[in-house]
């Protein structure tokens, strides 16, 4: 028989009006559920754990995730942009964008995106990497570095922060990346 482990998190299922992600650094699943005004909860492996809030939609979200100190949220509702919520800040009733930042080549589609640090952010397109700084105060993400790739997948280990991208023909070769 196999055994996973004893600790377990219980969330809403999916259906046709909601959507289930992971955030891998802050190891939490995070649902999202609602048209107009969507529903965010996170749930983390302590009960006591689960971060609720209400978000106003754009569109449908292709995916959200907290930066490490839970400050800042990133949400991506297509496919060249990535939106910050100032978490901390906002005590609204709903939720808005502070503020966005595209990717630096425009025809370049976000295939996921990473939180390094708590203000450091990196995306990941199917022509590179790009990593950001981020500055709530500022409402501001500045460029620090991008590396110009062809690439089809990857896999983010944020312990170590070692990324493992898919590239050349075919994505045959795998390139990896210590994120600093």
């Amino acid at each position: 028989m196999l055994r996973v482990g004893e600790s377990h998190v219980i969330f809403e299922p999916g259906s046709a009006l909601s959507e289930i992600f992971y955030d891998d650094v802050n190891k939490k699943i995070v649902t999202v559920r609602g048209e107009d005004v969507v529903e965010v909860k996170a749930y983390g492996l302590e009960s006591n754990n689960t971060i609720s809030f209400r978000l106003k939609n754009k569109s449908k979200i292709r995916a959200i995730k907290f930066s490490p100190d839970k400050r800042l949220i990133s949400v991506q509702y297509d496919e060249s942009t990535i939106d910050f919520v100032n978490f901390i800040a906002c005590n609204t009733d709903a939720l808005s964008t502070c503020f966005s930042q595209s990717t630096k080549n425009r025809s370049a589609h976000i295939i996921g995106l990473q939180w390094i640090l708590n203000s450091q952010i990196l995306y990941i397109t199917n022509q590179g990497l790009e990593l950001y700084q981020v500055n709530p105060e500022k409402k501001s993400v500045k460029l620090l570095k991008s590396y110009n790739i062809t690439l089809y997948w990857y896999l983010y280990y944020p312990y170590s922060q070692l990324l493992i991208v898919s590239c050349g023909v075919a994505g045959a070769l795998l390139n990896p990346f210590a994120i600093q």
